[in-house]
């Protein structure tokens, strides 16, 4: 069957149609089906769409159709049965369509003289069964004969009368069985005749111009006379008309291209679309896989939380649990002991116990009395649910698990580092958290603040207190005088406290600046000096490489004596660097010619090497050097020595006996290019006892200093500061170092800069003296050391001289 009417569009040429038949095609026989009746055309008309139809299955549709007045159907307005496009359907006003009419009359021919053959393949065969051609004349019986004038197929009867008559007598006629079915059926059609009455012999050869109407002959001269009507012989003027409609058919084959066109477009859409399909698919998938990932990931986060917080608080818990078993066994055992002697003992034993059992009863009283009983955790643990996945995908988490503020697990951020000053306000950040040390962003705590000098009978002063409402806190510290103090910080939340040990704070003296130099120590037998240390008793020494020993001068920068001389030996030194003094003002000596340490005496006496190499030359194995440049001793008399070629720092007892090794090449923490300069400052820890120690490293190549201190037995590195370059706070080939212990201060010579700068302990630049665009206040700065409370001393290398400054408190 088909599923549409034929278009005269869809007409192919005649030649192509009539091998089709000739080859038996279904498909052909498919396109001269009627789309209503299932049928051969029979008497086909064709809507201005150009759909096709049997006049009689339009004719029924018109009429038996049912309307949808809601569409705006009517019996004058019905829509195309294929295209739904709608027309006035009036059957007997429609043009016939001759291509299709004389196709099929071809086809049934074609069908009748392959009759016989189609019979003999049997009912199985593919081939469709013959159809019999009707008689034109009688419409009744089955047509033998066709006749080439009147293309009239005719019945035996018909084909008599045909004979007879005088009129038709002379035509040509012919069995229908020898007709060829490949002959061209434009050859084999018949001429249209009029449907007017009385005028059904005519053929229809006019043409009305004015009313756009074919017509016979008897029409032209009855019904189109006259100057209304412009009658022409038809085929005259077909010409003009066929060209027209060849150049409306060009016009519209370029309309048609536009179709096919987007055709191939939407082939080619449809298949991107399919690949974009899959590839959207496989993004969807890989996309809810990362969600599904991040989710799953989010759950063992938030679990993980659930899990800590919880095991936190049990163990706080069970700690305060098996404390309170001890308080209870404890109180338990003087209760029973106290009813024992009161109900088993007799007068004279009970008053034997009575002053130790009141006594003991009334110390556990005054002991476990107001003991902490409370639980020090709590069972909540808080879980705040994301709002569905727009909140999810907002926050990029699906909620929060949390625990309560927690009073003893606050923090005091940056007070390792803080540098406190007499009479200046320095500020800390008190950051609240709870009981697995999260920070907490809310403000229900109360943080409080004091501050005292080391001593009984110093007053407690209150530190002021903002609440940032964020959980931190801002604690505003103003100390009115220098040394020891201790910071006491305590929380308060829901009514519960908790108070830390205090902190400890050393508070220096009022930030100073260097003036300009207030002396200048200059002696005939100084050369090139480097080196320099200053002894309790404010000895001067110097190292001198170019002498290669040491110089002795007094405060006032008198010439004492020399120790040493250029050698390998014992109290022999070669190109000697760094110096530092012992706890027992003897002199430690870096020797860069001869590899190793040497300690002297200040009257000139040897104590002992330091370093197993052999004499002279250099080592990398612990112990050996190569090119000591620095040295450094602590108050326990440990000696720290930068091995510049070894890229490395090395440790020694006072007696000479090494004790651990750090550092290598790199640029890294932990890591070091040329170590110079070393210093050593010990300050009290900021919780518990003892002190803290920093090591202060120069590095040369690396242009910056870094501090190391002892963590989990080994020493690391914990800061560094510097990059190379001339503008403030940079470095240009730092060599000494010194923590001045008057202000706490950094002070680094710069050898390229010809400048000393003072940063803070934590990297902070304070300001700088010596002149870097010449060499007016120095050629080469080389090391530093303080003289007193008030006096920078810093040895000038090349101009073979040391310079005094005096600082000044600003």
């Amino acid at each position: 069957g088909v599923s549409r009417g034929l278009t005269l569009a869809e007409t192919r040429p005649h030649r192509y149609r009539c091998s089709k038949m000739a080859s038996g095609n279904s498909a052909f026989r498919d396109e001269l089906t009627c789309f209503i009746c299932k049928d051969l055309f029979k008497e086909p008309k064709t809507l201005p769409c150009l759909h096709t139809f049997c006049v009689v299955c339009l004719d029924e549709y018109a009429q038996k159709r049912p309307l949808d007045r809601e569409q705006g159907d009517s019996r004058d307005n019905l829509p195309c049965p294929s295209c739904k496009k709608k027309f006035a359907l009036s059957p007997e006003e429609l043009p016939i369509n001759f291509v299709l009419r004389n196709l099929v009359n071809h086809l049934k021919l074609s069908d009748a003289n392959t009759g016989a053959s189609s019979a003999a393949q049997g009912p199985d065969s593919d081939e469709e069964p013959s159809r019999k051609m009707t008689c034109s004349q009688c419409e009744k019986a089955t047509a033998i004969t066709i006749c080439r004038k009147c293309r009239d197929w005719l019945c035996p009867v018909c084909t008599d009368n045909h004979k007879r008559t005088v009129k038709t007598k002379a035509h040509s006629l012919e069995e229908i069985s020898e007709q060829s079915p490949l002959e061209d059926p434009i050859d084999m059609r018949k001429s249209p005749y009029c449907d007017i009455s009385g005028h059904e012999d005519k053929k229809i050869d006019m043409y009305c111009k004015r009313c756009d109407k074919v017509l016979c002959l008897s029409c032209a001269v009855t019904e189109h006379n006259g100057d209304a009507h412009d009658i022409v012989m038809a085929s005259k003027i077909v010409g003009d008309y066929k060209e027209k409609l060849r150049r409306l058919t060009e016009v519209t084959r370029e309309v048609q291209q536009k179709s096919r066109q987007g055709i191939a477009d939407i082939d080619h859409t449809l298949a991107s679309l399919e690949e974009t399909e899959q590839v959207r698919a496989r993004e969807v998938l890989e996309e809810y896989g990362r969600l599904k990932e991040e989710l799953d990931r989010q759950r063992d986060r938030l679990l993980r939380k659930v899990k800590q917080i919880s095991e936190r608080k049990k163990a706080r818990l069970n700690e305060q649990r098996e404390e309170l078993t001890r308080v209870e066994d404890t109180l338990q055992k003087g209760i029973q002991l106290a009813d024992d002697i009161r109900e088993n003992c007799i007068p004279v034993e009970i008053m034997y116990f009575q002053s130790q059992m009141e006594a003991r009863l009334q110390e556990l009283c005054r002991e476990y009395g107001d003991y902490p009983y409370k639980p020090k955790a709590n069972d909540i643990i808080g879980f705040v649910k994301s709002n569905g996945l727009e909140r999810i995908k907002e926050s990029n988490t699906i909620g929060s698990v949390s625990a309560e503020p927690d009073p003893s697990s606050f923090t005091v951020d940056g007070i390792e580092n803080a540098h406190f000053i007499e009479g200046k306000q320095s500020k800390l950040m008190v950051t609240c958290r709870d009981i697995i040390g999260n920070k907490l962003n809310e403000h229900r705590d109360e943080v409080s603040a004091t501050l005292q000098r080391v001593g009984q009978e110093n007053p407690i002063i209150p530190c002021e207190v903002r609440n940032n409402r964020n959980g931190t806190y801002t604690v505003a510290i103003q100390p009115q005088t220098r040394g020891p103090h201790r910071l006491t910080v305590s929380v308060n939340v829901s009514g519960e406290s908790s108070e830390r040990p205090p902190y400890n704070i050393m508070v220096s003296p009022p930030q100073r600046k260097i003036t300009e130099a207030t002396n200048v120590i200059r002696d005939d037998n100084m050369k090139n000096p480097l080196g320099i240390t200053v002894t309790r008793d404010e000895l001067i020494v110097v190292s001198d490489i170019t002498a290669h020993c040491l110089f002795v001068f007094d405060r006032g920068g008198n010439y004492l004596r020399p120790i040493g001389k250029q050698g390998n030996g014992e109290l022999e030194f070669e190109a000697p660097r760094g110096i530092a003094c012992t706890p027992a003002d003897n002199i430690i000596v870096a020797e860069k010619g001869n590899h190793r340490l040497q300690e002297v005496t200040l009257d000139g006496g040897f104590v002992r090497f330091f370093g197993a190499n052999e004499v002279g030359k250099c080592g990398s194995e612990v112990g050996n050097f190569h090119c000591p440049l620095g040295v450094a001793v602590n108050s326990e008399g440990f000696v720290f020595a930068t091995d510049s070629m070894n890229q490395r720092i090395q440790c020694f007892k006072s007696d000479g006996t090494f004790v651990a090794v750090f550092g290598k090449w790199g640029s890294g923490l932990n890591s070091l290019n040329v170590p110079y300069g070393i210093s050593i400052y010990s300050q009290p820890r900021v919780l518990g006892e003892g002190n803290r120690e920093l090591l202060f490293v120069s590095e040369r190549e690396g242009n910056r200093v870094q501090c190391f201190e002892m963590q989990d037995g080994a020493y690391k590195s914990v800061a560094m500061f510097g990059s190379k370059g001339q503008d403030r706070g940079h470095l240009n080939e730092p060599v000494g170092v010194l923590v001045d212990s008057n202000t706490g201060y950094l002070l680094v010579t710069e050898l390229k800069s010809h400048q000393v700068s003072v940063f803070t302990r934590s990297g902070e630049f304070v300001y700088s003296f010596g002149d870097r665009q010449a060499h007016a206040q120095f050629r080469t700065p080389m090391s530093v050391a303080t003289l007193g409370d008030s006096h920078i001393i810093v040895t000038d290398c090349k101009s073979g001289c040391l310079k005094i400054f005096r600082s000044l408190d600003i």
